[in-house]
């Protein structure tokens, strides 16, 4: 990673990286998100309107001929969120470099709705209801800094798969 970093000090590769890795990316995450829900480019092109072959182009790395409209037509097939934001190179690279299928997966909004569990900080030091009806160490804990924005939640506890049918907590 260091070295990717320092071959970046030449501004024609720094665009041209993050055009190659942007294209690859978004290219290898469709095919993902779309093996992830069991589906055939066929299937995914029906849910699309469109051709098996415009899936194909769409998953094909050297395409790289995205429209956001077509990004947010999948995201809504896939019942995904779409981010596109601007990063520094040093938060950019990491995440870039992690191509692990599961780093690039995504659960659909009704899949996910269904392990997340808001907290406060009241719900761990007014009650243990918590702490009695799951097993913490099948959670993955994220608390959220909202910094200026006021908020009745701290975080959230995703259940894992383990711990869904052992949670006592209700959505």
């Amino acid at each position: 990673m260091e070295s990717t970093f320092h071959r970046l000090t030449n501004k024609r590769s720094r665009d041209a990286y993050v055009e190659a890795e942007l294209v690859n990316g978004i290219a290898s995450q469709i095919r993902i998100l779309r093996q992830q829900r069991g589906w055939s480019q066929k299937d995914l092109a029906e849910k699309i309107n469109t051709s098996q072959g415009v899936i194909s182009r769409l998953e094909d790395p050297s395409y790289g001929r995205f429209s956001l409209k077509s990004l947010l037509q999948l995201a809504a097939i896939f019942d995904v969120a779409l981010i596109a934001r601007f990063l520094p190179f040093s938060q950019a690279i990491p995440a870039i470099w992690d191509t692990r299928a599961e780093s690039l997966e995504a659960e659909s909004f009704e899949d996910d709705f269904k392990r997340i569990c808001f907290y406060s900080k009241s719900d761990f030091s007014e009650s243990a209801k918590y702490k009695n009806s799951i097993n913490v160490a099948d959670l993955e804990r994220k608390d959220v800094d909202l910094g200026m924005v006021k908020s009745s939640w701290v975080g959230y506890f995703k259940k894992s798969d383990e711990s869904k049918s052992k949670s006592g907590i209700q959505n």
